[in-house]
């Protein structure tokens, strides 16, 4: 009875040492996973035989309801059969609206904080924001460095302008619109130094007592950059599965919880059907492939297309960069004796198994598991 007594207090004592090394060996206790991610411009590197391959180029000018094409797989790209899953997560980078600034030699020499005005080669193009200030326009104000100031208004001589004007000093300067009976001004600030022109936030007409205009007063637009990682973004999976049009949005609210105004939209769109080879955990934020993905082969597409939302408005940048990271994790796939698979594709995770009775201790291979 004591012997008895003593082989099962061995077993128990060799089951215990067996889990606490498991324990320790975690993960990686002889087992071959793998891993690929893939970030920004969504170049990949090959790491234990997994690999995200993908057909996409991203726009140089992104504009809202703009759809770009992306196509997102993931190969098998080792000798041994796996089960695979795809994470997602993004940030971005805005360049954003920050208080305007007054007009001083201080603030128009810190040029990082002030947005410039767009420019182009070509004498037609729409993009050039200082002809579109310019055109249709009378210059009826200018201020130099020198705070020495020009006013044409008030019967005085106009001083017509065209696309084509050039400023010859660095300051402030004023145009007149005629927009029917009302009339509306515009201008920038000009560096000669650097022949840069930068945006103005507001312009005021100062009226003397005889409502007669004597000057104006401008501020300056400035702008912030802003960082903003995955937890400061926003998910929405309620289309995740719509058959007509499934996808993710993911959106940064610029800070203003209760004003969309300004949010920044980005629609993940998804392959049509991707519900028939994989499935979406929304804890984790992965898709697990539903099948056994055999060495050398590649996934169903699971991602189509990234859009600018059509609802983004100006109010939400100056410019930004969106950066989806797309990880891919793999896992071999583990068979018994007699060549059955131990495991399912969707939801594993790493568990020891271990079976024991009076006579028999029994270290199961790790497995994955649901």
């Amino acid at each position: 009875m004591k012997k008895r007594k003593s082989n099962l207090q061995r077993k128990v004592l060799i089951v215990s040492i067996v889990l606490a090394l498991l324990i320790v060996a975690g993960g990686t206790f002889a087992w071959f996973t793998s891993k690929d991610e893939v970030t920004n411009k969504l170049t990949a590197s090959n790491n234990y035989g997994v690999s995200i391959v993908e057909s996409f180029t991203p726009p140089e000018n992104w504009t809202p309801g703009q759809e770009v094409n992306k196509d997102v797989f993931v190969t098998n790209t080792g000798n041994i059969d796996a089960f695979v899953k795809a994470s997602i997560s993004s940030a971005m980078a805005l360049t954003t609206e920050d208080a305007p600034l007054e007009i001083s030699a201080d603030n128009a020499a810190d040029v990082s904080k002030l947005v410039e005005l767009s420019r182009s080669e070509d004498a037609d193009s729409m993009v050039d924001e200082v002809k579109a200030i310019q055109a249709g326009g009378r210059l009826v104000y200018k201020e130099t460095e020198g705070n020495a100031s020009q006013l044409w208004v008030n019967g005085e001589s106009e001083s017509l302008v065209g696309t084509d004007y050039t400023p010859d000093t660095t300051g402030l300067y004023i145009f007149e619109r005629s927009l029917g009976s009302a009339v509306e001004y515009t201008g920038y600030y000009y560096n000669a130094d650097t022949a840069k022109y930068y945006a103005l936030a507001s312009v005021t007409a100062v009226k003397d007592g005889d409502d007669a205009i004597t000057g104006f007063e401008a501020t300056l637009r400035a702008k912030k950059q802003v960082e903003a990682a995955d937890t400061d973004l926003a998910y929405d999976f309620t289309n995740i599965e719509d058959a007509a049009d499934p996808r993710i949005v993911v959106t940064y609210n610029n800070g203003t919880a209760d004003d969309a105004s300004d949010d920044v939209m980005i629609n993940i769109r998804l392959a049509a059907g991707w519900t028939d080879d994989w499935t979406w955990d929304a804890d984790e934020k992965a898709f697990y492939y539903n099948h056994t993905l055999k060495a050398g082969e590649a996934t169903a597409k699971l991602i189509d297309a990234l859009e600018l939302d059509e609802a983004v408005t100006n109010a939400a940048y100056i410019s930004f960069e969106y950066d989806l990271t797309i990880t891919a994790d793999s896992v071999q796939v583990t068979t018994d004796a007699a060549g059955t698979q131990t495991a399912e594709a969707v939801s594993w995770a790493l568990t020891p198994t271990l079976t024991y009775d009076a006579d028999n201790v029994t270290i199961a291979s790790i497995a994955w598991a649901r």
